[in-house]
């Protein structure tokens, strides 16, 4: 009897997921929730990033908006680099769950920000990490001066979607 309990015990504990274990991608799951201190991954490239150099709520700047559809604080990360691969601008932001930030080149009249600072970039790139895959960003370039925002979007390029997604 003795022996047929421990079998049973030792069944039912290797189908039990261990705290902190990734679960089934397979099956559609994402892994365990991830939390600030984890390492950061790349989820979106950013080309045709720009901004005039304009001073504040002026001329022309290139708006982020990510959303953490996760269940705990995370961070993104946007690196912005001009035409020529240099970084020109980085910025690390946590972000709560179901919340949305707005990083912007400079600072612009449509939105509530924050800046990247990065002046002048001509034709440039973004790099977006985060330190969770449940994170969902769009950018555009946008009149700064503009109460309302009018512009171009920007095309972004995911990694590391979730499974049984598409973008």
């Amino acid at each position: 009897m003795r022996t047929a309990s421990l079998v049973a015990a030792v069944i039912i504990a290797g189908t039990m997921s261990a705290p902190g274990q990734k679960r089934d991608f397979a099956a559609g799951q994402d892994s365990a929730p991830k939390a600030t201190t984890d390492p950061l991954m790349r989820i979106y490239d950013v080309p045709g990033v720009f901004d005039n150099g304009a001073g504040s709520n002026a001329g022309i700047a290139t708006v982020f908006h990510c959303t953490n559809f996760g269940n705990e604080t995370e961070l993104v990360r946007i690196v912005v680099r001009n035409f020529d691969g240099s970084a020109v601008g980085s910025l690390t932001q946590a972000v709560g769950s179901q919340q949305t930030e707005t990083l912007t080149t400079h600072f612009v009249s449509a939105f509530i920000e924050f800046s990247l600072e990065t002046g002048s970039v001509d034709t440039g790139s973004a790099t977006i990490f985060a330190t969770s895959a449940r994170f969902a960003c769009t950018a555009m370039v946008i009149d700064a001066s503009a109460s309302l925002p009018h512009g171009m979007p920007l095309h972004l390029r995911r990694h590391n979607a979730l499974a049984g997604t598409q973008e």
